[in-house]
């Protein structure tokens, strides 16, 4: 009941009571991971990212096999700029316990771009991010990862190749079309590189849009456990 009572506020956007009532929910029931799972929600609703990545990490602890944490905290892999050894270590975990599941190996793979030890990553994040693509071959995300690898490399025409694809997967491919742009740039190519910029800045506004409307539907991604 307190968890049902806490995923209905967040539905109404009602933050901070519903984080009371999985505070409550947690003190009650310890060893719930969805009760850490709606406390991690309502600090990334209120932008406590480091809050929200406590509580995640908490419950993956107490359950490394549930999904559901993985998940909520892969959301917040999207909006941090930088994270801790923890978070790797925790998706690294995440993709050998489910190795049929394209986004665990994703996860994993931008966990180690965020560690920013280059060389020394790039085998095993270009593997990672291919069991990705082998899994679910229209995964946008993961091919932009694969173009920002493949740049970091110096291998720029495998890069506009994975970022042309990231375009063509991707919703929203805002990031896509800015990497596009810098490696175009890089290669001499002016006039691509200026449309790329354009579609940047048209792709961008749509973008933000799409955010909004993802933190407002935060507490059906609590009930239900889907991204």
């Amino acid at each position: 009941n307190l968890f049902a009572w806490g995923a209905e506020l967040l539905l109404h956007h009602a933050d901070a009571p519903a984080s009371e009532v999985f505070a409550k929910g947690q003190r009650l029931y310890p060893k719930s991971v969805r009760m850490l799972v709606g406390l991690g929600s309502t600090a990334y609703a209120q932008d406590l990212n480091e809050q929200a990545a406590r509580w995640l990490l908490q419950a993956i602890q107490l359950d490394p096999a549930d999904p559901r944490p993985y998940l909520f905290l892969g959301k917040l892999q999207e909006v941090t700029k930088s994270e801790s050894q923890e978070w790797m270590e925790a998706f690294q975990r995440y993709a050998a316990l489910r190795p049929d599941d394209a986004r665990a190996h994703y996860y994993y793979a931008v966990a180690l771009q965020k560690q920013h030890r280059g060389e020394r990553d790039f085998a095993t994040r270009g593997v990672e991010l291919h069991k990705a693509i082998a899994l679910e071959p229209r995964m946008g995300e993961a091919f932009l990862k694969l173009g920002l690898l493949d740049e970091e490399k110096e291998e720029l025409a495998e890069s506009v190749r994975a970022l042309q694809k990231a375009v063509e997967f991707t919703d929203f491919p805002d990031e896509a079309h800015l990497r596009l742009a810098q490696v175009y740039r890089r290669m001499g190519e002016a006039e691509k590189a200026r449309k790329e910029s354009e579609l940047y800045e048209q792709v961008s506004e749509k973008k933000k849009a799409k955010m909004e409307q993802e933190r407002r539907e935060l507490g059906e991604f609590v009930i239900t456990g889907k991204p």
